[in-house]
C-alpha cells in the first residue's frame, strides 16, 4: 500500500503563517472586545453600577459642613418597577410602590416635580410643608406597565428621565408611551443622556453632546421643556456637573444618598431610594435621611 504523500514545510515558512493565524485571533480579540464594549455602552441598564458617592472634590460645594444652610428635601429615586432579579436587583414590586404612595399621601406629603424644587431654589415659590419629589431613571417599560397606573389612581405628579437612544428599544419605553404619559399632566420629563452611559472620567466634548443632545431631543420629541438632568447610574465629575449647569438645565440629581438641598449643590443633588418599605418603617427612614443619616 502506498504511503500517503507528505508536504514537508520548512520552519522558515511556518513562521510567517504562524503569525498570520496569531495575528487574525488578536484582530478577532479586539472586534469581540469593540463589540461587547459597544454592548454595553448601548445597554448600560445591564453593565452599570449605581455610584452612591459624590466626587470628593464636589462634597465641600454641597454644603456639608454647614448642614444649617439650604433645606432638606427628599428626592426618591426609582429605576424599575416590578419583581427583583438578574440585573434588576433594586426593583420595587408595584403593590410596594402602590403602600409607598399611599403612605405619603397619608402623611400628608406634598407631591413635586424637579421644576417646582427649581422654582423655590430660584425663589420663584415657597417651600411647601412635607415636601417630595419622585423620579425615575432608565426609561423603563415596566415605568409604563406598573408605575404610571399607580400615578394616575393616586394623581401625583413625578420626573421621568428616559435615556433618548434607549426609547423604542425592547425593555423600555416607546415615544408614543413617554408622550401619554405627559399628555395625562402628571410627568413631567427630565433628561439623562443619549444613550445612558456614566460620565465620569468621559471627554469633555462626548460629555457635552450626552448633556446637550438629550435636552435638545427630549424637546423636540416631546414639545416640553427640559430643565433637570439625572447622571446616569449617579457618576459624574465636576466637568460633568460643569457641562450641565451650562446646558440650560436648573437642576440634576445624582445617586448618593441625602436630602440636602442648597443652590450650591442644585447640580448633584441628593435622592433616597426607598427600596421596599413603606408604612411606619418608610416614614422612619426618610425621617433618618432628613436628619443627615441615610
Amino acid at each position: 500500500m502506498a504511503r500517503p504523500h507528505l508536504r514537508i514545510i520548512p520552519v522558515p515558512a511556518l513562521i510567517p503563517q504562524t503569525l498570520a493565524a496569531g495575528m487574525l485571533l488578536v484582530f478577532a480579540a479586539i472586534s469581540a472586545v469593540t463589540v461587547m464594549a459597544g454592548f454595553f455602552r448601548d445597554n448600560a441598564d445591564v453593565a452599570g453600577t449605581e455610584v452612591t458617592q459624590l466626587p470628593e472634590d464636589l462634597v465641600p460645594d454641597v454644603g456639608s459642613s454647614a448642614p444649617d444652610e439650604g433645606f432638606r428635601l427628599p428626592v426618591l429615586r426609582y429605576r424599575h418597577i416590578g419583581q427583583a432579579g438578574p440585573g434588576q436587583p433594586d426593583a420595587v414590586p408595584p403593590e410596594v410602590l402602590d403602600r409607598q404612595l399611599s403612605t405619603l399621601l397619608n402623611s400628608g406629603y406634598t407631591f413635586l416635580t424637579m421644576s417646582d424644587l427649581s422654582d423655590i431654589l430660584d425663589g420663584r415659590a415657597v417651600l411647601p410643608l412635607r415636601p417630595v419629589v419622585l423620579t425615575f431613571d432608565g426609561g423603563y417599560r415596566d415605568f409604563h406597565t406598573d408605575a404610571f397606573p399607580l400615578i394616575r389612581k393616586y394623581r401625583i405628579p413625578v420626573t421621568l428621565f428616559p435615556p433618548v437612544n434607549l426609547l423604542g428599544r425592547p425593555g423600555h419605553l416607546s415615544v408614543a408611551e413617554v408622550r401619554g404619559a405627559v399628555a395625562g399632566g402628571l410627568v413631567e420629563i427630565g433628561a439623562a443622556g443619549l444613550n445612558y452611559r456614566p460620565l465620569a472620567g468621559v471627554g469633555l466634548s462626548e460629555v457635552q453632546k450626552e448633556v446637550s443632545g438629550s435636552k435638545n431631543e427630549l424637546e423636540k420629541l416631546f414639545r416640553v421643556p427640559v430643565h433637570s438632568f439625572s447622571y446616569p447610574f449617579g457618576a459624574l465629575d465636576r466637568a460633568a456637573a460643569g457641562a450641565v449647569a451650562a446646558g440650560g438645565y436648573r437642576t440634576a440629581v445624582t445617586s448618593a444618598p441625602g436630602a440636602a438641598v442648597s443652590p450650591e449643590n442644585r447640580f448633584f443633588l441628593y435622592r433616597i431610594s426607598p427600596g421596599n418599605r413603606s408604612g411606619e418603617k418608610l416614614q422612619e427612614y426618610l425621617d433618618r435621611c432628613m436628619s443627615g443619616v441615610c
